[in-house]
């Protein structure tokens, strides 16, 4: 955070949930009890998640099929829509 910002923040949490999305959700929630804006550590949590969740469909249509791929995508995105939603306070 020092040296890269938010931005950092950002990128390390889509890298990360490539494979995993509870270790920088945990290391979030310790980041935030050390200074971390609640804000910032809820839209990498977010990435995360949505970068994870995007993975998780690309290797269902490969491995899978087609339809396989929307179904698990389409409640994916659903879930990603109304958790960013609750997080922006919309």
């Amino acid at each position: 955070k020092f040296y890269f910002g938010d931005t950092g923040t950002y990128v390390l949490a889509a890298a990360s949930s490539l494979a995993d999305v509870d270790p920088i959700t945990v290391s979030m929630t310790q980041m935030t009890k050390d200074g971390m804006e609640v804000a910032v550590a809820a839209k990498a949590i977010l990435i995360a998640v949505s970068v994870n969740s995007g993975i998780k469909s690309l290797f269902s249509g490969t491995i899978g099929n087609r339809a396989l791929a929307f179904r698990v995508g389409g409640t994916l995105l659903g879930a990603g829509l109304l958790m960013a939603y609750k997080i922006n306070g919309l």
